[in-house]
């Protein structure tokens, strides 16, 4: 009788045991039927927008493939993502470089309107103090020669 009690307990034990174990597993996959369930009820936009906010995903594999499949598999997904992040913030930055450029070009312009505009006055102020000159010039080669200007 204790022999049959050890060897009842034991069974017990044993399938409890499995149980347990399969309990995580049995719980991610109707977890993942569900949410499976769910996804096929939305309309295209809906799941496309998901798609879109939800790049990231978990692989289910077996546990005993776990060391060696999954540091794999999550690698070359990871370096994925992390290359479309890095295209996606390329992207961003070139258009910013592009409208710093543009708005570079901008200012640039209007310091080259607005010292073309100082530049001319200066230019004609230039001139005309020139053009005295020559009149003074001219006024006294003709004193220095004896000529009467006025």
């Amino acid at each position: 009788m204790i022999i049959s009690l050890n060897a009842l307990i034991s069974f017990i034990g044993d399938a409890f045991e499995r149980v347990l174990v399969d309990k995580n597993a049995v719980l991610t996959r109707e977890r993942a039927q569900i949410i499976l369930d769910i996804y096929c009820q939305l309309s295209e936009e809906e799941r496309t927008q998901i798609e879109k906010e939800n790049r990231w995903v978990y692989v289910l594999v077996p546990q005993a493939s776990l060391d060696s499949e999954i540091n794999s598999v999550c690698k070359a997904n990871h370096a994925r993502s992390t290359k479309e992040d890095v295209y996606k913030l390329q992207s961003a930055v070139n258009g910013r470089i592009d409208e710093m450029n543009d708005r570079l070009a901008l200012m640039q312009a209007e310091v080259m309107n607005k010292m073309d505009g100082e530049m001319n006055s200066e230019i004609a102020k230039s001139n005309d103090r020139i053009d005295r000159l020559h009149v003074a010039i001219e006024e006294m080669m003709l004193v220095l020669r004896g000529e009467d200007c006025r």
